[in-house]
């Protein structure tokens, strides 16, 4: 079977979040909405979105002890997938406000470990949400996914991976069409005074499936800048 590559963008980042977490109980975060679709990245051999992320069969720890009270822009968020958590290392993680690289980095490790205990090969997963990955033989897509089910509950990857790029692409919660769009100018792609309903319309037109938007062009290469990290892509 063909190596499976995911690829997660800072345009995906809000729906992966509000998929994992609605997976776990039913709840959802994130603000804004996730924005146009973007070409996959140069050499994926699949897009992956809500699948790479479900976690429906992790049910959320109970609560014990007192609950963080959290502050900043992604507050709700944090309170949420505290809530939410199906894995004690989600908590641990989350109690302080805050995801550090070193934290990601331990997850990443855990999850490809995880994997490769379960038969998988050629495992490569990167802090960022990308990565590919060989199923073991036989396995078709489906089965690959419920056979990585078990790493996504118990290393809390799936949660706090995406959370992670949002708050570090998105410090300060900005609704998604707007520091995209805001992005968009500062990287020079698209004109001054160029809009989040803008960049919506021109997704809803397919505007970013274009050639001259494919990820091997200078468009392409600085949209995928922009949905990986809004606020510092240049």
């Amino acid at each position: 079977m063909p190596s499976r590559s995911i690829r997660i963008g800072w345009a995906t980042v809000a729906l992966l979040l509000l998929v994992v977490l609605t997976a776990c109980s039913h709840g959802a975060i994130g603000r804004g909405d996730p924005g146009p679709p973007v070409a996959p990245a140069t050499g994926a051999s699949a897009s992956n979105g809500g699948n790479a992320v479900d976690a429906s069969n992790c049910d959320p720890l109970p609560l014990s002890g007192s609950v963080p009270s959290f502050t900043g822009p992604w507050a709700a968020e944090l309170d949420s997938a505290y809530h939410k958590a199906c894995a004690q290392v989600d908590r641990d993680i989350l109690a302080d406000g805050v995801i550090s690289a070193a934290e990601i980095q331990e997850l990443t490790a855990q999850y490809t470990q995880c994997l490769v205990n379960l038969g998988f090969t050629n495992v490569h997963m990167n802090p960022d949400g990308s990565g590919s990955m060989t199923a073991p033989a036989g396995k078709n897509m489906s089965e690959m996914e419920s056979s990585a089910q078990p790493c996504r509950c118990a290393t809390g990857w799936f949660i706090v991976g995406p959370l992670y790029q949002g708050m570090r692409g998105n410090p300060q919660n900005i609704d998604i069409p707007t520091i995209m769009a805001e992005c968009l100018v500062r990287v020079g792609v698209v004109p001054a005074g160029y809009t989040a309903a803008k960049y919506m319309a021109d997704g809803d037109s397919g505007l970013f499936n274009q050639p001259d938007w494919y990820p091997s062009t200078p468009k392409g290469q600085a949209l995928a800048a922009c949905n990986a990290d809004p606020a510092h892509a240049k």
